[in-house]
């Protein structure tokens, strides 16, 4: 049987995943994964070395994740997503990217500030046609006043 060794910072998201945690999100200085009904993960930053043994036993005592599930969590090749990560993100992107969904609040925001910045414009537009007429009224005036001298 397999021992516990240390791992890439990918395989250990990857087996995170495969085991049932959604994520790695940003939040503060490290990564986190979520599982619903059990412990947060914090997930170490990525680097170029491996995650140490003693690192890897921590994260998983505090997650409640017996070792042997962990080794024996599906793993294939780390070079490109496996078939479940990526069905996992396809199915997850719209809700965490608020762009790609169209009734998203964010993009609600976002045409409401477009019609608001056209809406001024037009305001803008009008009261500077209005400006000009005043100028030239203003100057009719002047050229009467002079006149009249």
């Amino acid at each position: 049987m397999p021992s516990l060794s240390p791992c890439s910072h990918r395989e250990f998201v990857a087996k995170l995943t495969r085991l049932g945690y959604d994520g790695p999100f940003a939040g503060g200085r490290h990564m986190y994964m979520t599982k619903k009904g059990a412990a947060t993960v914090r997930v170490p930053n990525p680097h170029r070395g491996d995650i140490s043994l003693g690192l890897i036993k921590r994260i998983l005592r505090i997650a409640n994740i017996d070792q042997d599930q962990f080794i024996n969590a599906e793993t294939e090749s780390f070079t490109e997503p496996s078939r479940i990560v990526a069905a996992r993100l396809s199915a997850r992107w719209p809700t965490c990217c608020p762009t790609w969904s169209s009734a998203s609040p964010t993009r609600r925001r976002v045409r409401s500030l477009l019609e608001q910045a056209r809406e001024h414009a037009g305001q803008l537009g009008h009261l500077r046609s209005k400006l000009e007429e005043k100028e030239r009224e203003l100057q009719s005036v002047t050229e009467a006043l002079k006149r009249f001298r």
